[in-house]
């Protein structure tokens, strides 16, 4: 879709989601609909869910 747009891939960075799968778009920089041609795109990529935490023994 960026390339359609004539934008650039920016910084691409990861972060753990319990709601989006991993290796979806998270969100972009600048946000949805404020492209303008020629202009770099920093992304957040899912890298799926956080680790459950495990329960405690007593």
């Amino acid at each position: 879709m960026l390339r359609q747009l004539d934008c650039k891939i920016g910084k691409v960075t990861q972060r753990r989601s319990a709601s989006v799968p991993k290796g979806a778009v998270i969100s972009t920089q600048p946000g949805r609909g404020l492209y303008r041609a020629g202009s770099s795109v920093r992304i957040v990529v899912s890298s799926g869910k956080p680790p459950r935490k495990a329960a405690r023994r007593r």
